[in-house]
Formats: structure tokens, sequence, C-alpha cells
């Protein structure tokens, strides 16, 4: 069974030492990765589970998948779908406004996303809620990560920035 490699980001904020950085980082299987906006690279393990954090209460979880059928190699062009799931752990009722997503490739090539809400709706959680959707992207390269932050407010207007997790996208067998 081949076993694929994924690329744990953490928030710089959760380590004191650092405060702003930009990492390039050279792996074996020759995947160069750009990380830059207060993230820092903690480690490379094998990937068994979807992606998860928690953050102001509220947990993120995300998988992502090969669409191969909507995918042109020969164009590099490389599309991925991906869940999200979404639970309010907290004792506050919140409502995802902004999403901000980070997109790199295996080129080095970023792009960022930013815009109102998810798939079209701004979900509001109250204690214990959940809230799924299915979204896409495509990269110029086999392989390449997402992450990012929601933007949500809570009921007494307190923002919170939640961290979405940094996770892969990778046509099956070019990490092995």
């Amino acid at each position: 069974m081949k076993s694929k490699y994924f690329i744990r980001c953490f928030n710089v904020g959760q380590v004191k030492s650092f405060y702003s950085i930009t990492l390039i980082l050279s792996l074996p299987f020759s995947l160069n990765v750009y990380i830059t906006r207060k993230l820092y690279v903690q480690t490379i393990f094998f990937r068994n589970t979807m992606e998860e954090t928690i953050t102001e209460g509220i947990r993120v979880q995300v998988e992502s998948f090969y669409l191969e059928s909507h995918s042109s190699p020969e164009e590099n062009r490389y599309v991925f779908a991906y869940h999200v799931r979404l639970k309010n752990l907290s004792q506050r009722t919140v409502k995802l406004m902004r999403r901000h997503w980070i997109i790199t490739d295996s080129n080095g090539e970023i792009n960022e996303v930013k815009g109102d809400g998810v798939v079209g709706d701004q979900p509001v959680l109250a204690p214990d809620e959940e809230y799924e959707y299915k979204s896409g992207s495509h990269l110029k390269s086999p392989v390449g990560i997402m992450q990012g932050t929601y933007l949500m407010t809570s009921t007494d207007g307190e923002e919170l920035e939640v961290t979405i997790p940094c996770f892969t996208l990778a046509v099956p067998g070019k990490i092995n």
C-alpha cells in the first residue's frame, strides 16, 4: 500500500519565536512549497485522515479528492474537489461571513481567493450545530496545498478568525 504525504501547517501565532516567515522547503519528491502569510510548515507525515483545526471553538475538517474526469494533465490542468465540515463547539452562535484561501501549487504559484460566505451561503451555526459543503479548485501542477481562514461573527458582534487547516491537493501516485 502506498502512503501519501501531506504538509501540516499552523499559524505562526502558536510559535512565539516566529512573527513573519517566508519558507521555501525542498522535499525529496521535488515539491517546492512556498509558504507565506504568517504560516510555518510544522512537519511532513503520512496522510490517513482528514485535516482538522479548532479555533475559537469552531472545528474545521477538510478532505480533498482528485477529479480525473475534469482534469487535463497534457494542458497542465489538475482539478480537485474538497469537502469541508464545520462544527460549532462553543457556547455562542456564529455566522460565517467571509472566506480567504491561499492555494499554492508545486511550481510555486500562489493564488488567493477571498469572498463572502461559502458556495453562496453565509451559514449560521448555533452551539453544537454543523455545516458541510463541497467546492473545488484547480492547479497547473499535479501537487499543491490549500489553507486559509474564515471570518465569523458571533451574535454579540465579536469577529473571529477561524483557521482552515492546511491540506494537500495531489494526483494519486504523485506523492509516495
